[in-house]
């Protein structure tokens, strides 16, 4: 695998529900092998970097910072 990738505009070339799914696959620990090749550098993405950008992203769900945090805690 690729080594840890970064930037917005890298995520940004990403939906939101691939970011999301990819996030907490990684939370749980489970394997990358349930996604397309194209997504695979993306499950490289440092957590927190990928967490920030979620974050970011509120105005289009007001919910998700809660549930971001709340992941982090449990």
């Amino acid at each position: 695998m690729a080594s840890m990738l970064s930037g917005k505009k890298y995520l940004d070339s990403f939906e939101r529900a691939i970011i999301l799914e990819i996030y907490f696959l990684r939370i749980e620990g489970r394997p990358y092998d349930l996604f397309p090749k194209e997504h695979e550098l993306l499950y490289s993405v440092d957590l927190n970097e990928m967490k920030t950008y979620l974050i970011g992203q509120e105005t289009k769900d007001s919910i998700l910072p809660q549930v971001l945090n709340v992941t982090e805690s449990a």
